[in-house]
């Protein structure tokens, strides 16, 4: 299924992810990483490509540097997200290589099934919850900040 094609503020999408995730009674901690997961985008910057030993685990393979991997070494050790969350922060991007292609299997290691399963969790609220209907920010808002206070801390070490 290939995502919608479909032009919205990056805000509004910022907002759709976490909401459709909310609506389907998904942990606040996903609504965290819904909300959060594309803002790295801003942030990020290019760096060096994927370099492997089979059955090493993902930890240990250098996978292009981008918006995800940025945001989770800036989440990474603060606030209260799940290894689950993080795990979907960092590789949402890399899930169509890394699922539907079959690459990288083989570098796999114990805790990269359990990764795999969160980031296939995710990737549909990534993808589809794009739409043109519109998203009330200034109502949304208090919501979503006080889920980030609960779950990031108030000043990341960016």
């Amino acid at each position: 299924m290939t995502p919608p094609k479909r032009y919205v503020p990056q805000i509004e999408h910022f907002l759709q992810a976490p909401e459709a995730i909310r609506r389907d009674g998904r942990p606040e901690w996903m609504q965290v990483v819904g909300l959060t997961h594309n803002p790295g985008k801003l942030l990020s910057f290019s760096g060096p490509s994927a370099r492997a030993l089979a059955g090493c685990g993902l930890d240990n393979v250098m996978l292009s540097w981008g918006h995800g991997k940025y945001l989770y070494h800036a989440f990474r050790g603060q606030g209260s997200l799940s290894e689950e969350g993080l795990a979907m922060i960092r590789y949402h991007s890399f899930i169509r290589t890394w699922h539907r292609e079959g690459a990288c299997i083989h570098l796999m290691d114990s805790r990269d099934y359990k990764h795999l399963e969160a980031v296939r969790a995710f990737n549909p609220y990534d993808l589809y919850s794009k739409s043109n209907e519109r998203v009330r920010v200034a109502e949304l808002k208090p919501y979503y900040e006080n889920l980030v206070a609960k779950f990031v801390l108030d000043e990341i070490d960016w």
